[in-house]
């Protein structure tokens, strides 16, 4: 029970999507397929389209996603950061600045922290774990919520690749 995200590119694919329900796109005939159980549907979509299918235990809803027309805020969707991670850059509260460090059993560990660029902050989680070298190793990162200022969106758009960078977890942990 969950909504599941297609980007749709110029090439076939096939998918399974939660237990019951398959997505089949054809680029030729720019057609996608939903198949639930003995019961299917057809949509006419085109490249770049983002398809939501919304599994809820009956026939999936299937709907093309609207890019936003605010070029900030596409830019950000496009990066998969919807509605509900941004906020305001007047409401940024001085929580926000201040990091959080908690560390659980030892050798875990959960950090919040604020990191400011030229037009935007946000906010990460990362919990991760301390070797016994006492290394730090990053094993999951979520975005928390971001604030951006209108300006220079060149600015912006390096500001978010940055931004993207952040939110890799460390891929040289051991084991």
């Amino acid at each position: 029970m969950a909504k599941h995200f297609i980007k749709i590119e110029n090439k076939d694919f096939e998918t399974e999507i939660g237990w019951s329900t398959e997505a089949i796109y054809s680029a030729e005939t720019k057609n996608l397929l939903v198949l639930w159980k003995d019961e299917s549907s057809i949509i006419q979509v085109q490249e770049g389209d983002t398809i939501c299918i919304d599994c809820w235990g009956g026939f999936p809803g299937v709907m093309v996603m609207k890019k936003p027309k605010d070029k900030y805020r596409k830019l950000l969707w496009e990066n998969k950061i919807t509605r509900r991670f941004i906020t305001k850059w007047g409401n940024i509260s001085e929580k926000w600045d201040s990091d959080f460090i908690d560390r659980d059993y030892g050798s875990h560990f959960n950090v919040s922290r604020t990191i400011s660029l030229d037009t935007l902050k946000f906010r990460i989680h990362e919990s991760g774990f301390v070797n016994s070298n006492g290394q730090e190793f990053t094993n999951h990162v979520s975005l928390d919520s971001i604030a951006y200022k209108e300006g220079n969106f060149e600015q912006f758009k390096k500001d978010i690749e940055t931004m993207m960078g952040y939110l890799v977890p460390d891929t040289n942990i051991p084991g």
